[in-house]
C-alpha cells in the first residue's frame, strides 16, 4: 500500500492535544448543597478529573482517538493497484437527418436522442473514452476519442437536424474504421432507423454495436415533387406540377397554399389515401418569374417537408444554329418549341471566323464538326471534335444496349431511354471535365460538361439510325438541351436542389469573398477560388453562366437546410438558389426497431491496464460512522 499524500499524517499530532484534555482539571462552578450524597457521581468525575492523575479507561476517549487515526490516514490517501480490463473505447453516432425532427416523441426525435447522448457521457468510467459522430448531410467527427466529460458534452449540444437523408452505413462504416485499432469497442447508433434501406454491413468482433431506437409512430404527408411545365405547341402554357405522399395508416384531406414571392395566388384542396402519393395539376398558372412556395396545411409530425420552393424563370427565346446536311427530326423538334428561332447552314458554309456565325445562343454541329470547337454552348450529334468532353477511339460499336440514364440530370428529365433502339454508336472516353449521362456496355452514349469557355452536351449517335427520334421524350429532350445549354443552367424552367447539394456558382474575376444568407436570415462570408471548373459529380450541381472569362467559384456544401439561400457579391447580382427535402424515402418517418448486422473477424484480444484504486473515501466513511457512535456513547452517559 501507498500514499499519495504522507504530508497528511501530520494530522496525527492532534491525538496528544486530546488525550492531554482528559488528564486535565475541568473548571467547574462551585456550587453550596445540603448534602453530598445525592451527588456520588459527580464526587467520582472531580477525583478523574485532578490534574496529572493516572488516566483511567474512557471509551469516549478511545474512540475519540481512532477518529483522528481514520481522519489522518485518509488525509494520506493510501491507494493500491490492481490489473482489470482497459475501459471501453465508445463511439457515439448521432442520427441528425430530417426524420430525426419528427415531434411524435418529445420535443422530438432527435432532442431525445441528444438527451440520451449527453447521459452516456455523463456515465462515462475514468477509464472509458468515447467519440462523437453526426450523421445528416455529411457525417461528420464532432469530437475525437477523448476522456473529458466536457468536451464530449459540448460536441453533444453542437450537433444539429439537417433537412435531408443521412448515411447511416457511411457513418458506421468511419466509425468502425476509426476504432479497429482500438480493444472493448462499443458503437452506439441513436437513430430512428428510418434510412430509406435496411443498414446491413459487416462488423468485425470485438466492436459491439448497440442500436437505441427512437420514434413511435409514422404520421407525415410530404410534398415529394413540384415543378413547372411548360405545354408544347405555340398556344403553350404553364402548368404547376405537385406531387404529395401521405405516409401515415388514415387518409389525410388538406389544403395546399400557392404563393408567388410571398403573395397567396392559389389553394388547393388534396385528398390523400394512407400510403399513398397524389400527383395534382395546376393547369394555366399564371405565373411569373420568382420564388413560386407551396405549402401544405396539414397536422403531422414532421414540418420541413410541408413546404416546396422553386426559383422560376420565364424562358427567353434563343436563336440555334444548326451545322450540318440536314436532319428533319432535329428541325422538326426545334420548329416545335415556341421559343426557339432556329436556322440552318450547311458544312461549307460555316465559318467559325466570321462574327455573325458566332453570335448564336447555341451551336448544334449535326455529324460534322469544324476541327476545334468554338467558345460558347454547343450541342454535337455523331460527332466529337478536339477540345470537347469526349475522344473518339475510332471503330463503332453496333446494336448497343442502353444499360442506364441519369434521370437526375436537367437534359435527361422526364425523357425515358427504355427500349430506344440504336444501329450504332460512337466508342469514346470521357474527359476529366466530362459526366456520362446516358451509359451503355460500349461506354457513355450522352456526355456533358463545361468549361470556362463553353458548355457541351455530345450525343453519340445518327438521330436518324436510331428510334429515339419517334419516341415521346425526343421534343423534350431537344428543349431540355437548349435551356441548359443556355443561361439556365438547371435545364428547366423551375430550378430547385435537394438538400445537401454541393452547389458551385460562378462570380466575375476580382470577386474575393460571397456574402451567403440562409433561410434562417444567418449569414456567413465564404472565400472563392480562381478557375471555373464545374461541379459535375453525384450530388453536385453548377449554377451560374457557363461562361465567365477568368471569373472565379464558390463551393459551398452547407445547404442541409431546406428553404432559400442568397449569394451576394459586391458588383455582381445577388444569386437565390431553392432547396427542398424531395427525398420521399426520408420523409417515410416510419421508425426501424433493428438493424441487419453480419458479425465478421475478431480485432484481437481485450488489453488490460493498472488501475489505481484509492481507500480514503471508505476511511471516511468509517470515521463518521465512529464519530457517530461516539456521539450516542456520550450522550448515553449524560442521559
Amino acid at each position: 500500500m501507498n500514499l499519495l499524500n504522507p504530508l497528511g499524517l501530520l494530522a496525527l499530532l492532534t491525538i496528544p492535544p486530546v488525550i492531554l484534555l482528559y488528564l486535565l482539571k475541568l473548571q467547574r462552578i462551585p456550587v453550596r448543597v445540603p448534602s453530598v450524597l445525592l451527588w456520588p457521581r459527580f464526587i467520582q468525575d472531580m477525583q478523574a478529573n485532578q490534574p496529572f492523575q493516572k488516566l483511567r479507561f474512557s471509551i469516549l476517549l478511545l474512540l475519540q482517538i481512532l477518529v483522528l487515526i481514520l481522519a489522518a490516514t485518509a488525509f494520506a490517501r493510501p491507494y493500491y493497484q490492481t490489473r482489470k480490463p482497459s475501459g471501453q473505447s465508445i463511439v457515439l453516432v448521432l442520427d441528425a437527418s430530417l426524420s430525426m425532427q419528427a415531434t411524435d416523441v418529445a420535443p422530438s426525435r432527435f432532442e431525445a436522442a441528444r438527451s440520451e447522448a449527453l447521459r452516456i457521457a455523463g456515465a462515462l468510467e475514468p477509464s472509458d473514452e468515447m467519440m462523437v459522430v453526426e450523421v445528416s448531410s455529411h457525417t461528420r467527427v464532432l469530437s475525437g476519442f477523448t476522456r473529458d466529460a466536457n468536451t464530449l458534452r459540448n460536441a453533444i449540444r453542437a450537433a444539429n437536424p439537417a433537412d435531408c437523408r443521412g448515411n447511416l452505413r457511411e457513418a458506421l462504416a468511419l466509425s468502425i474504421s476509426l476504432a479497429k485499432e482500438k480493444t472493448n469497442t462499443v458503437v452506439y447508433v441513436l437513430s430512428d432507423g428510418a434510412t430509406g434501406e435496411p443498414v446491413e454491413m459487416t462488423v468485425p468482433q470485438g466492436i459491439e454495436v448497440r442500436f437505441i431506437p427512437f420514434g413511435e409512430r409514422a404520421n407525415n404527408v410530404a410534398i415529394t415533387s413540384m415543378n413547372v411545365r411548360e405545354t408544347y405547341g405555340r398556344d403553350a402554357r404553364h402548368q404547376l406540377f405537385i406531387a404529395a405522399r401521405n405516409y401515415g395508416p388514415e387518409q389525410v384531406r388538406c389544403q395546399v397554399e400557392i404563393s408567388m414571392e410571398g403573395r397567396l395566388i392559389n389553394v388547393e384542396t388534396l385528398t390523400l389515401p394512407p400510403g399513398q402519393q397524389v400527383q395534382h395539376l395546376v393547369d394555366d398558372a399564371q405565373l411569373t418569374s420568382g420564388i413560386i412556395e407551396a405549402t401544405l396545411d396539414v397536422d403531422d409530425d414532421l414540418e420541413p417537408d410541408d413546404t416546396a420552393r422553386i426559383l422560376f424563370q420565364e424562358r427567353q427565346s434563343h436563336r440555334v444554329l444548326v451545322v450540318g446536311e440536314g436532319n428533319p427530326w432535329l428541325e422538326a423538334a426545334l420548329a416545335a418549341d415556341p421559343k426557339v428561332e432556329a436556322y440552318a447552314l450547311e458544312p461549307s458554309q460555316y465559318d467559325p471566323d466570321k462574327p455573325e456565325h458566332l453570335e448564336y445562343d447555341v451551336t448544334i454541329f449535326d455529324r460534322w464538326a469544324p476541327p476545334t470547337l468554338p467558345d460558347g454552348d454547343v450541342l454535337l450529334v455523331a460527332v466529337a471534335p478536339e477540345g470537347g468532353p469526349v475522344t473518339d477511339r475510332g471503330e463503332p460499336f453496333r446494336d448497343p444496349s442502353i444499360l442506364d440514364w441519369d434521370r437526375r440530370h436537367p437534359v435527361l428529365q422526364h425523357v425515358d431511354f427504355a427500349n430506344v433502339g440504336l444501329a450504332a454508336m460512337m466508342q469514346v472516353d470521357l474527359e476529366p471535365w466530362a459526366r456520362g449521362l446516358v451509359t451503355t456496355a460500349a461506354g457513355p452514349l450522352m456526355a456533358a460538361g463545361e468549361t470556362e469557355r463553353m458548355r457541351v452536351l455530345f450525343v453519340g449517335f445518327n438521330l436518324e439510325e436510331s428510334s429515339f427520334p419517334l419516341r415521346v421524350g425526343f421534343p423534350i429532350f431537344v428543349r431540355n438541351a437548349i435551356q441548359w445549354l443556355t443561361t439556365d443552367p438547371s435545364g428547366s424552367e423551375a430550378q430547385a436542389y435537394a438538400t445537401g447539394t454541393t452547389v458551385t456558382l460562378r462570380f466575375p474575376a476580382g470577386t474575393q469573398e460571397v456574402t451567403v444568407t440562409r433561410p434562417d436570415g444567418s449569414t456567413e462570408l465564404v472565400p472563392v477560388r480562381p478557375g471555373g471548373g464545374a461541379a459535375e459529380e453525384e450530388n453536385q450541381a453548377t449554377v451560374g453562366p457557363a461562361s465567365v472569362s477568368g471569373g472565379v467559384t464558390l463551393t459551398y456544401d452547407q445547404t442541409g437546410k431546406s428553404g432559400i439561400y442568397t449569394f451576394a457579391a459586391e458588383g455582381h447580382p445577388a444569386e437565390r438558389i431553392a432547396f427542398n427535402v424531395n427525398d420521399p424515402e426520408e420523409s417515410d418517418v416510419t421508425p426501424r426497431r433493428e438493424m441487419e448486422l453480419v458479425a465478421g473477424q475478431p480485432l484481437g484480444a481485450s488489453g488490460h491496464v493498472r488501475s489505481t484504486q484509492e481507500l480514503w473515501r471508505w476511511l471516511a466513511v468509517v470515521a463518521l460512522v465512529i464519530l457517530c457512535v461516539e456521539w450516542v456513547v456520550y450522550h448515553r452517559r449524560i442521559g
